[in-house]
């Protein structure tokens, strides 16, 4: 691709020109948390300890995740086998309290349900909180569930509505997190889905406010709109360093029915499977041309990969070198099933 240049920066995204390695992974911690299934304490820990073993030293997780429970798995491994080379990150913008009292308080629910067994059995609702006071508690509160003084970055999570947004920006969020930054984590971080709310959110603060953006499910083989784009090239700009997750399409693309945590409408199903018939007639696996299509965009920095065991990790690394042919890219170009403005692996 050439860079075409309009506007003093770039119109199309670099592409990398490496593979993916060991290093370039954040094992996300979502499924630990028992996101669609429970995952029992014990796998989830040894998935920690084979993770890193492995290398794969950045682990992301959130209190949404199992409300709690992802943290508190992560805590107890991490205080139970000591692992001094975790870096862990984390999230704020909801709280957790009991679900007795969730509804009285003057805050949104969270009334995803992503994780089927949270309610039930630990008796507590999540409610969005990104005022100063709201962060600095969920920070507070995560450290405890992690039990660490401090965590190497935090990301606000899920800041995508318009009230959640006048909430951070009229509660001075940002400006708390900025204070904090230093003593109780190293790297200040967006965690959403909506380009449009991240690409705001960068252009609301001064160059440096954010050192990177973990965005899910918006670049990867069946998504990677315009929108996108625009928000890749403005971090590619601001030299934001992007994590892409979701790479797989929540499973689409790894033989899974299931599209933005919900049930794969027809036009997915129909893409996913000319992708895999495509990839049939290259004699390379899908979950392979999906780990190197998410990788492409040069200002993507890792892959956070969520894993339930140690057997999905170790399938996700070791497709991680797979040569994919030039050909390949050139017949999904033709057949439209890739975006003119999406790079590929050079």
């Amino acid at each position: 691709y050439q860079r075409r240049v309009h506007g003093g920066f770039n119109s199309m995204l670099a592409a990398r020109q490496s593979p993916p390695t060991t290093s370039s992974v954040i094992l996300g911690c979502a499924p630990i948390g028992g996101l669609f299934a429970r995952v029992p304490a014990s796998h989830a820990r040894h998935l920690i300890r084979h993770a890193l073993g492995l290398g794969v030293c950045r682990l992301d997780t959130a209190p949404q995740y199992g409300l709690g429970l992802s943290e508190e798995i992560l805590g107890e491994e991490l205080e139970q086998g000591g692992h001094g080379q975790a870096l862990i990150y984390t999230k704020v913008g909801r709280l957790l309290r009991p679900a007795t009292v969730a509804h009285s308080v003057p805050l949104e629910v969270d009334c995803t349900s992503h994780f089927p067994d949270e309610h039930n059995s630990r008796g507590l609702r999540a409610v969005f909180d990104f005022s100063a006071s709201g962060v600095a508690q969920s920070l507070s509160e995560s450290l405890a569930r992690l039990c660490v003084s401090r965590v190497a970055g935090v990301r606000i999570h899920d800041c995508e509505t318009e009230s959640r947004l006048l909430m951070l920006l009229e509660g001075r969020g940002v400006e708390k997190l900025l204070q904090l930054r230093g003593s109780a984590f190293d790297e200040l971080s967006l965690g959403m889905n909506q380009p449009d709310y991240i690409s705001r959110l960068l252009r609301a603060f001064p160059p440096g406010t954010f050192q990177s953006v973990l965005v899910a499910n918006q670049w990867n083989l069946i998504d990677h709109s315009a929108k996108a784009h625009e928000m890749l090239l403005l971090c590619e700009r601001l030299g934001v360093r992007v994590i892409n997750a979701g790479v797989f399409s929540t499973g689409m693309l790894w033989g899974g029915k299931t599209y933005m945590y919900k049930k794969a409408p027809s036009s997915v199903l129909e893409k996913a499977n000319s992708w895999e018939r495509l990839s049939v007639r290259y004699d390379v696996p899908l979950p392979a041309v999906a780990l190197r299509f998410s990788f492409a965009p040069a200002v993507v920095d890792s892959l956070c990969l969520g894993c339930r065991t140690a057997e999905e990790l170790d399938a996700n690394l070791a497709l991680l070198n797979t040569e994919i042919p030039k050909k390949l890219w050139d017949e999904a170009r033709s057949e439209r099933l890739l975006a003119p403005w999406a790079p590929v692996p050079v």
